[in-house]
């Protein structure tokens, strides 16, 4: 099994993701189809599945989105997901250094563009 993991989504500065690559397109299409404040959507191409995560930002047009890549498997407990998706955002959003709380207590973005944070997946 080969796995991958990505950050994706709209901050405020356009389209944004890491690490970079082909992928966009996907990503981009599961914005598109999240319907919810929050959710898991799922895309498969052959063995490689594709569960995303969508969590819409309190400012309009603003997402963050997580991506993990399994080849070769395939989840069965999608509310397990969700609920480790959701913990990573609420981390992401105590570090602060990609979303947070504003002083209205809305969650936004706080960088246009994910390459400059590298550091944080070491």
């Amino acid at each position: 099994m080969n796995s991958s993991a990505y950050v994706f989504g709209n901050l405020g500065g356009g389209f944004t993701q890491y690490p970079e690559d082909y992928a966009h397109e996907i990503y981009e299409e599961f914005q598109l189809k999240a319907e919810a404040p929050s959710q898991v959507i799922i895309h498969r191409d052959k063995s490689i599945m594709y569960y995303g995560y969508i969590r819409k930002l309190d400012k309009e047009g603003q997402y963050i989105g997580l991506c993990v890549l399994l080849n070769g498997v395939m989840l069965s407990k999608m509310a397990n997901l969700f609920a480790v998706f959701e913990k990573v955002v609420s981390e992401m959003v105590s570090q602060g250094e990609i979303i947070k709380m504003d002083d209205n207590g809305d969650i936004i973005g706080v960088t246009g563009r994910l390459e400059a944070y590298r550091h944080l997946s070491s």
